[in-house]
């Protein structure tokens, strides 16, 4: 059986290519989640470029999965005589789907492309399956991130050096609750971690058909990422500065926060979890980042759908991206 599935497009051609071939690699990591390991190639049908594999009919589970794709506008199956039967559409999301969106700020990350990076994170960990994923973004800014993953239903942790923008997430989150007349608490706390005082605050709010949910806020540095919870996370995404006037004020260099950061973000992931990581190579090179993994403990992810991911975003970024996992053992 042939199944196509229409990704959402972009006004900009070259960011679309790139953005294409991240489509088809997230694909497979996600056919392959379902046990399958079809090949996956674009295929034109009357004009429209879609992205097609071959595999026996999706059970539910499998369709639910692949529902999980970040560019999915629609899956059908492409029959015989060419026509189409539609198979599924993007999953409901938990609050709302305008919720990552309303925020409009410079150097904020490509919705889509967060989700995919949640994606390669979580389907290649151990806990693909993990009915309540607990998310860390040690660099959430204003929390795209954390807003994507709340309406999956994972319980995520943002943090963030600046305490502007972690209060200007919580301002928004806050206001959106209240909008929305949804029941929820907001508290604020604090943590002590190796001496230092780390502010935090948190939100838990319930909906009538959906259960409950939870988002934790901290104004903390990514190297101090362990000492945000007693519990383990099961992923941990971020997206780097991609900007040389980006990197840590008076801390050394990017690099140098990666290095440093690198054991921290292993000891905060349970065994078997994982990590992504995206970065602008103009300002970071994947070398000095697959080893400031490595050395920290990581294991790399290796295969198909991990190779050839680096792509044009604008004139002064060209970005990539790595996936590591925590050892099981």
């Amino acid at each position: 059986m042939v199944y196509g599935l229409l990704p959402v497009k972009h006004t900009n051609a070259r960011y679309q290519a790139g953005i294409h071939v991240l489509a088809q690699k997230e694909l497979q990591l996600l056919l392959s989640a379902c046990g399958l390991d079809p090949v996956v190639y674009p295929l034109s049908l009357s004009g429209m470029e879609v992205i097609a594999f071959e595999s026996p009919p999706l059970t539910a589970g499998q369709a639910a999965i692949v529902a999980d794709h970040s560019l999915l506008y629609w899956l059908f199956e492409v029959r015989e005589d060419q026509s189409l039967l539609p198979v599924l559409s993007h999953r409901q999301e938990l609050l709302g789907a305008d919720l990552p969106y309303i925020q409009k700020y410079k150097g904020k990350t490509n919705e889509r492309f967060t989700e995919l990076l949640i994606n390669m994170a979580l389907y290649s960990s151990a806990y693909a399956t993990e009915k309540a994923v607990r998310l860390l973004d040690p660099m959430c800014g204003r929390g795209t991130t954390l807003f994507l993953a709340l309406n999956r239903g994972m319980l995520p942790t943002g943090a963030d050096a600046d305490r502007g923008e972690v209060q200007e997430c919580a301002r928004f989150f806050q206001r959106y609750l209240e909008y929305h007349r949804i029941k929820h608490k907001h508290q604020k706390h604090a943590r002590t971690y190796k001496g230092a005082n780390i502010p935090m605050e948190s939100f838990a709010f319930s909906l009538p058909d959906s259960g409950e949910g939870e988002l934790s806020l901290a104004v903390a540095d990514a190297r101090q990422a362990a000492g945000l919870s007693r519990r383990r996370y099961h992923i941990l995404v971020a997206d780097l500065p991609y900007g040389v006037q980006h990197a840590p004020s008076g801390k050394g260099s990017l690099q140098a926060l990666v290095e440093e950061a690198a054991g921290e973000w292993l000891a905060s992931l349970a065994p078997g979890g994982a990590l992504a990581l995206a970065f602008n190579v103009h300002t970071l090179k994947r070398n000095q980042v697959v080893s400031a993994l490595a050395r920290a403990g990581f294991c790399l992810a290796e295969g198909a759908p991990y190779e050839g991911l680096e792509h044009w975003v604008e004139q002064a970024v060209m970005r990539d991206l790595v996936v590591a996992r925590a050892p099981l053992a």
